[in-house]
């Protein structure tokens, strides 16, 4: 669920990764179908083997660099548009996903860099920021990892991804196009209370994600507008995060994207962070 106001954040982290970047996003691989007739009753897929799919195709492709162009909108606070730019790298590995964000525009805050280690197993994800201005690492707490990425509307944790045992995943619904998952976090500190997903069979890709708070308000949408096949892979083009209490929004829009390419576990830590 392949689930980012303040030009200030850089000394005070607010709310704010393909995925899913951003999920990012959220894509996913369900299950094969045998054309031929067999005596073997089919397994019911549960919510879980739904999102098993999801994170197990989201790895299609082990490595990916994209150019990304993050547009924020406040239109209830006056504030106008705020258009920022920069380059994720990702890496999948049996043991652990790392990526990399980069800002290269604007000026004031180019260099800005957030690194994420999601360990498969223990399901922990670490993240940490850097401030070249101050030349300075900072590693995100529990509770920061729930600020504003940069201004927008996606936190550093969405940006960073949801892992698959994070959440309790049920399958609502099914029709012949989507499935309808909810899913609530195991941890009762958690910044929601549940997120429900719609997921398009035909593009493994989640198309509408609704974020709920503790307060049991709809606190913002997940809209992945854009979907490209990418040698085999599905991944999201364009994403749209619209925030319900502020009025705010963040478009996510992809500019260039390489699957396949070389990255270095260098390049996706301590080193590539503060280069």
């Amino acid at each position: 669920m392949i689930l980012f106001k303040g030009e200030s954040m850089f000394l005070n982290l607010r709310k704010g990764l393909f995925v899913f970047f951003i999920m990012s996003l959220f894509c996913f691989s369900i299950y094969a179908s045998d054309t031929k007739k067999s005596s073997v009753t089919p397994k019911v897929l549960s919510g879980r083997d739904v999102m098993k799919g999801v994170y197990e195709h989201a790895k299609f492709h082990k490595t990916q660099k994209s150019e990304i162009m993050m547009v924020i909108e406040d239109k209830k606070r006056k504030k106008g548009k705020r258009t920022r730019h920069f380059i994720l790298s990702k890496k999948h590995k049996p043991e652990e996903t790392r990526s990399l964000i980069k800002f290269f525009k604007p000026a004031n805050i180019k260099g800005t860099s957030l690194l994420t280690h999601a360990d498969e197993e223990s399901d922990e994800k670490l993240q940490w920021i850097y401030f070249p201005s101050f030349k300075s690492v900072k590693k995100l707490s529990s509770k920061q990892k729930h600020d504003s990425f940069m201004g927008s509307d996606f936190t550093y944790s969405d940006i960073g991804g949801r892992q698959l045992d994070q959440d309790e995943h049920v399958l609502v619904k099914q029709d012949k196009d989507y499935f309808y998952l909810k899913s609530t976090p195991k941890d009762k500190d958690d910044h929601y209370l549940h997120l429900v997903a719609v997921i398009s069979k035909k593009e493994q890709v989640a198309r509408k994600i609704v974020f709920y708070n503790r307060k049991k308000e709809k606190l913002k949408t997940l809209y992945n507008k854009t979907v490209k096949n990418i040698k085999g892979g599905h991944l999201v083009f364009y994403s749209k995060m619209v925030n319900h209490l502020t009025g705010s929004e963040t478009h996510l829009n992809v500019k260039k994207m390489d699957v396949g390419v070389k990255l270095d576990d260098a390049y996706l830590g301590m080193q590539g962070l503060q280069d």
